[in-house]
């Protein structure tokens, strides 16, 4: 059966019904929502709903958080995503803030280092911290699943770099669980799609394994050990700074 996308940019909640039910649309619609991830009584609204959970690295996110920079305004100064109002910044606070008590708790004294951050000017943030952002927002980001099964929400967690290791695999173990049957297109993305995707992906590009381990090669021994005392409660959880 055909899959239809719906991305973050062109998601509307007023057309949730039209996704769902209208018989225009086919039977599988997959929504890349990260914004809505903490939402859980809004994700339980979604009908035969299947959550992927796609997790990689913090110390290759981390990196990547770094490279992707984006303008305050048009034209304007540019801030990393992890920091950009409209981006990281609105997804830690908001996720922060569908925190139980238990886990604000956790993360207080994180989020009042982060908002004095925020408060600053773009040019006076230091690199330091902007890597303590992007390790923040990955960590906050990636506790949300791991409440899921209390909030009985079942998710079938897809790491990347067994994604970009064995996409036949792992793409056939996604298929599965969302209960579509395979199709060799899926092997040919970079063939059948052109432009770039949300996070300046470029659609042309096949499924390969250079951006493993990326963040070592980009950060210093101390921006590691940075991201490792930020992230690493969170990491280890999902198999990573063991």
């Amino acid at each position: 059966s055909s899959i239809h996308s719906i991305d973050e940019e062109e998601f509307r909640y007023a057309d949730l019904p039209t996704y769902t039910h209208a018989p225009w649309y086919p039977d599988c619609v997959a929504f890349k929502l990260p914004q809505y991830a903490q939402l859980v009584q809004f994700i339980k609204g979604f009908p035969k709903l299947r959550v992927l959970w796609c997790v990689r690295d913090p110390l290759d996110v981390v990196a990547s958080m770094l490279s992707l920079k984006l303008p305050l305004s048009a034209g304007g100064e540019e801030l990393s995503w992890a920091l950009h109002p409209g981006c990281g910044r609105r997804e830690i606070f908001n996720t922060f803030w569908s925190f139980d008590v238990d886990l604000r708790k956790k993360y207080a004294e994180h989020m009042q280092k982060y908002q004095r951050i925020c408060f600053r000017q773009p040019a006076e943030i230091s690199r330091y911290e902007t890597v303590y952002a992007a390790s923040l927002c990955w960590a906050i980001k990636n506790d949300i699943p791991l409440n899921y099964n209390d909030k009985e929400i079942g998710y079938l967690a897809v790491k990347y770099e067994r994604l970009v290791t064995d996409p036949r695999d792992e793409i056939a173990s996604v298929l599965s669980y969302i209960g579509t049957d395979w199709d060799e297109n899926v092997l040919r993305h970079h063939k059948l799609h052109s432009g770039l995707s949300i996070g300046k992906t470029e659609n042309t590009r096949q499924i390969d394994k250079s951006s493993i381990g990326r963040g070592r090669q980009l950060l210093n021994a101390s921006e590691c050990e940075q991201v490792a005392e930020t992230c690493r409660p969170v990491a280890e959880k999902w198999g990573y700074m063991t």
